[in-house]
């Protein structure tokens, strides 16, 4: 067997799971590459319903020593803003790095079980605490912990991205972080946050 079939036939365990991730959802696996002196990492694309764009899916290793063996499950969305909305969501045990940036304001939690586990701080307060009040989401969030999700204006546009460390990802574990993603790009939209159509 040549090096060339061989270096084919062997794959990462990052690449193998996207893959079967976009078998098993109808998404579609784009390999990483590099154009002029940009890369473009590896990622499953998936399109949304009613034409609401779609998300881009990716496992990365951590650059965290201490996360010991866990990877990270990084989900972006991007789309046109209607309302210059920019928000973090982190663990509250986590640093906020946004803490003197003016932009930002702290935002309590709407209920206080969300309130021991998360921080928060958006540009609009009363729109960011509208969207984790969303039903499915504010069930969501309990469920995942040490999720950080965060909201910035990028140029003309606005990104919407979910990272969680986890141990040993799974197709299954991919899908639960989708289907957060969704009930947050819901919650956007029921806000009025989201422009309809592209």
């Amino acid at each position: 067997m040549s090096t060339t079939t061989a270096a084919k036939r062997w794959e990462s365990k990052s690449t193998r799971l996207l893959r079967q991730f976009a078998h098993e959802t109808g998404g579609s696996f784009r390999a990483a590459s590099f154009k002029g002196f940009k890369y473009t990492p590896q990622a499953v694309l998936l399109d949304l319903e009613r034409g609401q764009g779609e998300l881009n899916v990716q496992v990365v290793n951590s650059s965290n020593q201490n996360s010991g063996s866990q990877e990270c499950i990084v989900i972006t969305y991007e789309f046109r803003p209607r309302r210059k909305l920019k928000f973090y969501l982190i663990p509250k045990k986590k640093l906020v790095l946004h803490l003197f940036d003016h932009d930002y304001r702290e935002t309590t939690m709407p209920n206080n079980v969300l309130g021991k586990l998360f921080k928060a701080g958006s540009s609009h307060p009363s729109i960011m605490r509208a969207v984790l009040k969303h039903e499915p989401l504010a069930d969501d969030l309990i469920m995942h912990p040490v999720a950080d999700i965060r909201l910035k204006i990028k140029e003309h546009g606005a990104q919407l991205t979910y990272k969680e460390l986890v141990k040993k990802p799974d197709t299954e574990m991919l899908q639960a972080r989708v289907d957060v993603m969704k009930h947050v790009i819901e919650a956007l939209f029921e806000q009025s946050v989201v422009y309809e159509g592209k």
